[in-house]
C-alpha cells in the first residue's frame, strides 16, 4: 500500500482531485485513463446489476482504484462504479502525466505491482473459497477470508472481532441469506462465533474452518 502520509502533496497539487461523500468518482461502463490513489477518506466499489448498484467493498487511504490502465498502458471500460464513501481526497494517475509522477515518487511503479499480486493472491483465495461445495465449509471459508483483512478485525484475549454482514457474505460465497442465516446461528449455538451486537468473535480463524469442515469436531465442541 502507499502511505499518504509520505506523499508530499504540494508537489503533486495539480493532480490531486476532491470528491464529495456520495460522488461518483467513474460509472460503469464509462472510458477511463487514469488510475487513484486514495489519500484521504474511503472509496465505496459497486457492481451494477439490471441497473441496480451492488456493493462490492470498500477502499480506504493508501489503496488504488483503477489500475487497469496501468497494466494495459492504455484507456479501458470501468467495469463498476465507484463513489465516495466519505469526503475524500485523491491523486489522479492519468496515463499522460505517468512519467511525471514516476519522477516525483519514484518508488510509485514497485508499490503499485506490489498491491496488484496482493490483489491476484485474494482472487486466488476466494477462488478456494467458491470451489467448497458444502454451504458450512464454504460460509466458514469466507469469515477466514474476511478476517484475514486486518482492517477489518481486531484483536481479542480470545481471538478476532469480526463486523459481518449478511449481505456481503451473501454476495461473497453465492449462497441466498436464510442459509447464510442458519449457518451462522448454527456456528453460533455450537460456541464456534461468539455473537454480540454487530460483531462476531472468532475463538480462531482457521479453528472455525477446521470445525465447520468436520461435523465430529462439530458435535464434540457442543458437548
Amino acid at each position: 500500500m502507499f502511505r499518504p502520509e509520505l506523499i508530499d502533496q504540494s508537489k503533486l497539487g495539480k493532480y490531486i482531485r476532491h470528491i464529495d461523500k456520495g460522488d461518483a468518482l467513474f460509472h460503469a461502463g464509462e472510458m477511463g485513463d487514469s488510475l487513484f490513489i486514495i489519500l484521504e477518506g474511503s472509496l465505496r466499489v459497486y457492481d451494477v446489476v439490471r441497473g441496480t448498484e451492488q456493493s462490492l467493498g470498500t477502499l480506504q487511504a493508501g489503496e488504488i482504484v483503477g489500475e487497469k490502465v496501468l497494466v494495459l498502458n492504455a484507456p479501458y471500460r470501468r467495469p463498476c462504479t465507484v463513489r465516495a464513501e466519505v469526503s475524500s481526497v485523491l491523486l489522479e494517475v492519468a496515463l499522460r502525466n505517468l512519467k511525471s509522477i514516476q519522477g516525483l515518487m519514484p518508488d510509485f511503479t514497485q508499490r503499485v505491482l506490489a498491491m496488484l499480486s496482493a490483489r491476484l493472491d485474494r482472487v486466488w483465495q476466494l477462488t478456494t473459497v467458491l470451489k467448497s461445495l458444502d454451504p458450512r465449509e464454504r460460509l466458514a471459508r469466507c469469515i477466514v477470508f474476511l478476517a484475514a483483512d486486518t482492517r477489518r478485525t481486531k484483536r481479542d484475549p480470545h481471538g478476532l472481532e469480526l463486523e459481518l454482514s449478511i449481505d456481503e457474505l451473501s454476495q461473497l460465497s453465492g449462497l441466498d441469506k436464510p442459509t447464510i442465516a442458519s449457518t451462522l446461528h448454527d456456528f453460533v449455538d455450537k460456541k464456534v462465533l461468539l455473537r454480540g451486537e454487530k460483531t462476531y468473535l472468532l475463538p480462531d480463524a482457521h479453528q472455525l474452518l477446521f470445525i465447520a469442515a468436520h461435523d465430529n469436531a462439530i458435535k464434540a465442541r457442543a458437548k
